[in-house]
């Protein structure tokens, strides 16, 4: 997350790297520690106020609450996620295809988010020459549709 956090900072996703003072969470005897729910929380609290991205919360959510990576995250398309079952395919290490739990309520927000956010992006992609390459969570087009082309993977 630290490192997650640091990068968020470089992208302008958020404006305060409020982890940098925190030490890397280390393994001791094949031990992982995780952060607390409150932190995940406040991390969540924190994402939300400090920007507009409803993509970028929804990144973080995912991966708090699944343990993917963020390569596995980037790579998730629109049908990977089943709604009737409250699961998301994801293509983890070795290629192997995973179906992947995730919480009801999580699901009703990525949902929302193809919807509304996702769509807005899409349409201004398609405007500018784009195809829909299906990936869930897009980038590149920017905040209006005046900005150039780009390849949203």
């Amino acid at each position: 997350m630290k490192i997650f956090t640091k990068w968020c900072v470089e992208k302008n996703y958020i404006f305060s790297d409020y982890l940098r003072t925190v030490k890397l969470i280390k393994i001791m005897n094949n031990v992982h520690f995780t952060p607390s729910m409150d932190d995940c929380e406040k991390l969540l609290d924190y994402i939300k106020k400090h920007t507009k991205k409803k993509r970028l919360y929804l990144m973080v959510k995912l991966m708090l609450n699944t343990a993917l990576r963020k390569n596995e995250i980037c790579n998730l398309k629109v049908n990977d996620l089943d709604t009737e079952s409250f699961t998301i395919k994801v293509m983890g290490k070795g290629n192997k295809i995973v179906e992947q739990p995730i919480p009801a309520d999580l699901v009703v927000e990525l949902v929302k988010y193809i919807n509304k956010e996702r769509q807005k992006v899409m349409d201004k992609y398609i405007a500018l020459g784009g195809k829909d390459k299906g990936f869930l969570f897009l980038s590149g087009v920017g905040d209006d549709a005046t900005s150039e082309k780009r390849d949203l993977t």
